[in-house]
């Protein structure tokens, strides 16, 4: 619902630094004027694109923070479904992974996140899939996860969607995915956006672009391609 290029833009260009590759910036079109196969369906074309230009798949890393992270796994999802190959990696930001939220409702993150109102996180699922009939394959975690890239996921330890980044952790370690979660302590949702007054959102940033520089596609060719 809120976000787009120009909030992003600065935090973007902070990881595309620290990554050593440009990076693409999907306006994916949002709530309430889309729903979440339509947002899907964007990201897709994005990655389509980068490959029709001849990007070599293993050497584009997908990344994305809240909802974008719900989409940096989605995308791949739907790529590998479409029959295309899977990216070279995944970098999630703070994500939202399961539109199932009994664990978050029930979790103690719900009392001590300052930025995202947990209770009203059902009604998001309204909005999302409009008249599609409920489907666990809606999540990223109910997916296909075994065909997916190695994956780095960081969140901040109070907030709700930790127990989302979690999951999915452990969702890919069971599916035999090379992933690594990191929790800040006491860092808010997305504190990576605050990197100007919050060091540990500059430190965040250095680790994701430390881990697109030693995906294998890169470290061999020595050089990235895109992050989109």
């Amino acid at each position: 619902m809120v976000g787009g290029l120009n909030t992003h833009r600065r935090m973007i260009a902070r990881l595309s630094a620290a990554a050593g590759a440009p990076a693409l910036s999907v306006a994916y079109r949002m709530l309430p004027a889309a729903t979440l196969p339509e947002m899907v369906d964007d990201c897709l074309a994005a990655y389509r694109h980068l490959l029709d230009l001849g990007h070599p798949a293993d050497r584009i890393v997908v990344a994305g923070d809240s909802a974008g992270g719900f989409l940096s796994f989605a995308t791949p999802l739907q790529a590998i479904r479409d029959g295309l190959p899977a990216p070279g990696g995944i970098v999630a930001i703070s994500p939202l992974t399961d539109l199932d939220h009994t664990a978050k409702l029930a979790h103690a993150n719900l009392l001590l996140d300052p930025f995202i109102p947990g209770s009203r996180l059902p009604l998001l699922n309204d909005l999302l899939l409009a008249d599609l009939a409920p489907d666990p394959l809606h999540s990223p975690v109910n997916g296909a996860l075994s065909q997916l890239p190695p994956t780095l996921i960081h969140c901040g330890s109070t907030e709700i969607l930790r127990v989302d980044s979690e999951l999915m952790a452990d969702r890919l370690a069971q599916a035999g995915v090379p992933v690594t979660l990191v929790i800040w302590d006491r860092q808010p949702h997305v504190f990576q956006i605050f990197a100007d007054a919050c060091r540990e959102g500059l430190r965040s940033l250095t680790e994701l672009g430390a881990f697109v520089r030693a995906l294998p596609a890169t470290r061999a060719s020595g050089n990235r391609d895109t992050a989109a």
